[in-house]
């Protein structure tokens, strides 16, 4: 299996390019490697690890090299060109392909991943034909010396229109050591153990895992580690693991990726009510031919109950510290696999209807869908009668509470107040204190916190009470000086509020400046401890604080609870209707008269 995070421009390239020479109808990897078998005309046996060459000509010939056994299932590599682009494609035994290439005319040649070896095409131009140096191996130094003429190549082109869309080469590398190896049963044990201790020392939220014994965590998962696997099989492992802390900030990830496969079809899940509902769509040919909606709930993946699938395969891999925020994070991914494999589902529309469709994953699959213009980070609108919008959808930069100072003029006239904060995942909770300075004419209490403290010398003395809490005064937020709007505020809440918009939430709510109205919050904030290990190869993150109401009620694992709770339903989805936004209003009517 490919990881697009191990893999290097030409890979990107491919896929940019392929519909140039395969066209609109035919654009899918299987309609490349179907052209390329139209036009071998020479059909060469082929060793692992040799080095292999032909002559291409353009639009005319491809090669196939047929390969002997070999440590990747390699079947077959088929080599050929169009009129800009040359393409090599290998063809593994399970059917599955994987390809690269490029503009044959400005690059030297290509480099592509193929499980623990590479596949590694070297080419030069002349007498409108080109030739090739292919070659198939796991061996290091061949490996290396192959990227490293590579290298310059690349840095070019990140300067080009692809500059955006692909990883330095660099991060291939450490030294002279490839990444994609899997790593020794020592470098396993090491990165556990560090990480291991990370979490011992660090994470504040054990007693909301009263099951978890961390301790035992170590003797069970160490003779999980040891044995041979693969890094993806490894990464999964400690995923595995930290998931079991049941902490939205406290995760793991890796130069590998997730170890789980990205491709979809194009379109959006989330959870309703405990239901796979699809919210937005691609207008694709296959799309609109499946009669598939925004609405329709998925019932079976694979003949597989949509619940089924997520407690066996998606949530223990999920960081989450609330139900609602684990299913935020694993309802879209229900539909991932392995690209232009095909999925079998079965939908349920709004009205009850039954039917089935097959749709094909994607690689690119969630880019085909239309989206409405990107969301900025502060967003004002008029909504009349005196009403007035903002959207707070990042507290990550400060530009928000400019946004919000130059709108202000306008919204201290309102009658009354909506801040939408639905889609603020959170950032510095300083910028949510300093916009509620413009709400507020006495000062009021934000997040009262503790962080785990360890006594060493009580350990060993042998007293208890070697753990204890450090315990923070809540923050005091200020009212500005100047202008301030005091009339009636209204705060949209749902699950993607998290962290330092939850911090936000619970000062206004607290200090009963705000009503709050929507669905519950991701239930997850607190300051977290980057890590790394095995020279960022493996990095992640531990929470080290826990944030409370002023008051010391939680909310951390639970989610902020609004005062008006409100839930869109699978019709609301279907007829585009935004509740929660029209709950808001008419409370706020309630409130002005």
């Amino acid at each position: 299996m490919l990881r697009l995070k191990q893999i290097v421009i030409w890979i990107i390239l491919v896929f940019m390019i392929a519909p140039a020479w395969a066209h609109a109808a035919r654009s899918t990897i299987d309609a490349i490697v179907t052209e390329l078998r139209e036009k071998v005309s020479q059909e060469i046996p082929y060793e692992f690890g040799t080095v292999e060459e032909v002559t291409i000509v353009p639009d005319q010939k491809a090669v196939r090299l047929i390969c002997s056994d070999n440590p990747e299932s390699v079947k077959e590599i088929l080599i050929g060109a169009n009129s800009q682009h040359l393409f090599i494609y290998c063809v593994l035994s399970s059917g599955s392909v994987t390809g690269g290439g490029g503009t044959w005319g400005e690059g030297p040649g290509s480099f592509r991943q193929v499980g623990s070896s590479a596949a590694i095409g070297m080419w030069e131009c002349k007498d409108e034909k080109i030739h090739v140096q292919f070659q198939l191996t796991d061996d290091d130094n061949a490996i290396i010396q192959s990227y490293r003429k590579l290298e310059r190549a690349a840095k070019s082109f990140r300067k080009g229109r692809f500059s955006q869309r692909v990883k330095d080469w660099g991060a291939l590398f450490d030294n002279t050591e490839l990444i994609f190896r899997r790593l020794t049963p020592a470098k396993r044990v090491e990165a556990f153990t560090r990480l291991w201790s990370t979490v011992k020392f660090n994470f504040a939220n054990f007693d909301l895992v009263p099951e978890l014994n961390w301790d035992n965590v170590l003797s069970e998962y160490l003779p999980k580690v040891i044995p041979d696997q693969s890094n993806d099989e490894y990464i999964l492992l400690l995923q595995e693991c930290v998931a079991r802390l049941k902490d939205g900030h406290t995760s793991i990830s890796s130069l590998w990726g997730s170890g789980l496969p990205t491709a979809c079809p194009p379109l959006r899940i989330r959870s309703v009510g405990g239901k796979a509902i699809i919210t937005e769509i691609a207008e694709t040919e296959e799309i609109k031919s499946s009669s598939i909606k925004p609405g329709d709930e998925i019932t079976h993946i694979d003949g597989r109950p949509v619940q089924e699938l997520l407690q066996k395969d998606i949530y223990p891999y999920i960081f989450a510290s609330t139900p609602q925020g684990r299913d935020l994070m694993a309802y879209p991914i229900l539909l991932r696999g392995p690209a232009e494999s095909r999925v079998a589902l079965s939908i349920k529309t709004p009205k009850g209807a039954l039917r089935k469709a097959s749709l094909t994953r994607k690689s690119s699959g969630l880019y085909l869908i239309p989206r409405p213009a990107s969301r900025s980070d502060f967003e004002y609108q008029d909504l009349g009668d005196g009403f007035a919008y903002v959207a707070l959808n990042t507290f990550a930069n400060r530009d928000v509470v400019q946004e919000f100072d130059e709108k202000f003029e306008e919204i201290s006239h309102a009658k009354g107040l909506i801040i939408d904060v639905r889609e603020n995942g959170g950032g510095s909770s300083s910028n949510g204190y300093a916009i509620i300075s413009y709400l507020i004419d006495k000062p009021i209490k934000g997040s009262k916190w503790k962080t785990p403290q360890y006594r060493a010398a009580f350990q060993a003395w042998g007293r208890a009470g070697q753990w204890r809490w450090y315990e923070g005064d809540p923050s005091v937020i200020e009212p500005r000086a100047g202008n301030r709007f005091l009339g009636p505020v209204v705060v949209l809440t749902g699950v993607g509020t998290n962290s330092a918009a939850e911090d936000f939430v619970v000062a206004l709510h607290a200090s009963k400046r705000a009503e709050i109205i929507g669905e519950r919050t991701r239930g997850s904030t607190g300051q977290p401890l980057q890590f790394s290990f095995l020279e960022g190869k493996i990095s992640g993150r531990v929470c080290t604080k826990r944030d409370t109401y002023p008051d010391g009620r939680e909310f951390v694992g639970v989610g902020i609870i609004p005062d008006v709770e409100v839930h869109p339903t699978p019709a609301d989805i279907a007829a585009g209707r935004d509740v929660i936004l029209e709950k808001g209003l008419e409370v706020l009517r309630t409130k002005i008269k």
